[in-house]
Formats: C-alpha cells, sequence, structure tokens
C-alpha cells in the first residue's frame, strides 16, 4: 500500500504515541501503591484491640447501628458541660433578655467594673462599692457563671466565677449577684463576694 509523505508523518506521530502510553503507564496510584508496599509494616506493642460496640435497632429504622454512648452514666442533659460550683452550664430556656444581660454583666467583670445603668436606679452606691472591691483584685482574666436560679418573681440568683491572673491554676474568686426586672428590663440588685476567696485574693491596705 502506498503511503504519502504526509501519512507517513501522521503514522510515525501515532507510533511514538502509542510508544510512549505503553512505556510509562504509571499513575499517581500504582506509584503510591508501589511505594507503600515496599514498606515493611509491623502492629505496634501498645496497641490496643478495640472492642466492637454492641448494635441497637434505632427505632423507625429498618438497619442496626453500634451507638455510641458516653464513658460515663450520667443524667439527662449531658450535653452540657458542669464545673465545681458552677453547676450544668445550662442556659436554655431563660426569661427573654436575662441571658443577654448575664453576659453583659461578665464583660464588664473583665474589665474589673460595672457601669452605673446595670444597677438598680435606687441603689447608685451599689456600682461604687462593686468597682471598688474589684479593682481591690488581680486582673480578672475569665468570667464564668452558672444558671440563674429564681429566688422570687421576677429575682433570680446567679452566682459568678472569676479566673484572677495570679499566676498560678485555679485562682478563682466568687460572687453572687442578684438580678431584678423592671418591666422589659434587668438590673443587678445586689452583688456579695464570697468573703473567703475574695479575702484570700484581694490586696489588704
Amino acid at each position: 500500500m502506498f503511503v504519502s509523505g504526509n501519512n507517513r508523518l501522521f503514522v510515525c506521530i501515532m507510533c511514538i504515541v502509542s510508544v510512549s502510553v505503553t512505556v510509562f503507564p504509571e499513575t499517581l496510584r500504582t506509584r503510591a501503591d508501589s511505594y507503600f508496599s515496599g514498606i515493611e509494616w509491623a502492629d505496634s506493642s501498645d496497641k490496643k484491640t478495640q472492642a466492637l460496640s454492641p448494635a441497637h435497632t434505632i427505632p423507625g429504622g429498618t438497619e442496626t447501628f453500634p451507638l455510641l454512648k458516653p464513658s460515663e452514666e450520667r443524667s439527662s442533659g449531658t450535653l452540657y458541660p458542669e464545673t465545681d460550683r458552677l453547676g450544668r452550664l445550662d442556659y436554655s430556656e431563660l426569661p427573654v433578655g436575662l441571658r443577654d444581660f448575664l453576659k453583659t454583666i461578665a464583660s464588664a467583670l473583665k474589665s474589673s467594673t460595672v457601669p452605673n445603668h446595670l444597677c438598680l436606679p435606687e441603689y447608685p452606691f451599689l456600682p461604687v462599692v462593686v468597682s471598688f472591691q474589684l479593682s481591690r483584685l488581680p486582673a480578672i482574666r475569665e468570667v464564668a457563671y452558672s444558671r440563674p436560679v429564681s429566688k422570687e418573681a421576677g429575682v433570680f440568683s446567679v452566682l459568678y466565677r472569676f479566673t484572677l491572673d495570679t499566676g498560678s491554676a485555679n485562682s478563682w474568686c466568687y460572687a453572687e449577684v442578684r438580678i431584678q426586672q423592671r418591666e422589659t428590663s434587668w438590673y443587678i440588685r445586689e452583688f456579695d463576694f464570697d468573703g473567703a476567696s475574695y479575702a484570700e485574693y484581694s490586696r489588704q491596705n
């Protein structure tokens, strides 16, 4: 069969491409497989055999799956963290505006002050006294608070914990704050430091 010059060139190019594909068929997968196959693998002496979790049938389903469960048995509501003295940090289903007010107080306390507008107007001395007491403490690094407990209609008690910057761990000072609602607003009515923790960290002059 006669092949023209252009056709000869085309045939030669196709042969080169065919040879290239045949000679270099390696892909990233085969290269990785070759690399890892050349490594001698051994089980770690510290490896522990994992026990299969017991399977349970989920209501409404047609399959059975192993369910995850906490390592310790706890009562209901385990989605919320817990801490000493403050208890479970559950702030769900609080009266409107109360949770935001708790955050506002915490933010003010980190600045070691209590602004006048956060306290009941008939207690003008309260922000002055509390701000002075706060100034006697080391710098406050973090503020946490418990779930409010209803004391009477429209009045809640909250335990605040201040993490103090003393250079040592667990330097905590506590204060019980009573919060009262007036119409749609919330105010601080009382602010009582825990005597033992305050005496430990306050600067005495």
